[in-house]
């Protein structure tokens, strides 16, 4: 093997690795967003449920209250 068939051979390794560790980043970064997405959702719920517990929480403190009168 002489000088120019080793160096052709090692840079397409290189151009292949790059290629390959771009590929994997694009789907790790879609995978990243996806699972973003359905946390942002699941933050949305858990603050509609907050705001159901302080609703439920102040109607049993009137509900006392009104009892106690």
């Amino acid at each position: 093997m002489n000088v120019k068939t080793k160096l052709l051979g090692i840079i397409s390794i290189l151009v292949i690795s790059i290629f390959g560790i771009g590929g994997s980043s694009v789907f790790m970064i879609s995978s990243i967003v996806k699972k973003n997405e359905e946390l942002k959702d699941k933050m949305e719920f858990q603050k509609e449920m907050k705001h159901i517990q302080y609703r439920l929480a102040g109607l049993s403190n009137d509900e006392r209250g009104f009892l106690i009168n």
